[in-house]
């Protein structure tokens, strides 16, 4: 029986004052990205869920309401920076 895993390691990088097309990702490594308001992300997960990347759609679900809702005081999530977590 042969037995596959994958480990890799995603960074986030939280913008705090952009909306629209600030953001110019390497083309190679990124199709596209969209802006979506907190009040939006909910609804755009749901019917976005099958053009997700899987690590995308549990670090969302996860955490990104999360911080969203800690943006103001980031230093309050005291394992943002230093913890690596395994899904």
């Amino acid at each position: 029986m042969s037995v596959a895993g994958e480990h890799e390691i995603d960074y986030i990088l939280i913008l705090k004052g952009l909306e629209g097309n600030h953001v110019l990702p390497n083309q190679n490594e990124v199709a596209e990205t969209r802006y979506v308001s907190r009040s939006e992300l909910a609804d755009f997960l749901s019917e976005h869920k099958n053009q997700l990347t899987p690590w995308f759609s549990l670090i969302a679900h996860t955490f990104l309401p999360l911080w969203w809702d800690q943006l103001s005081n980031l230093n309050a999530l005291k394992d943002i920076k230093d913890t690596i977590h395994k899904f």
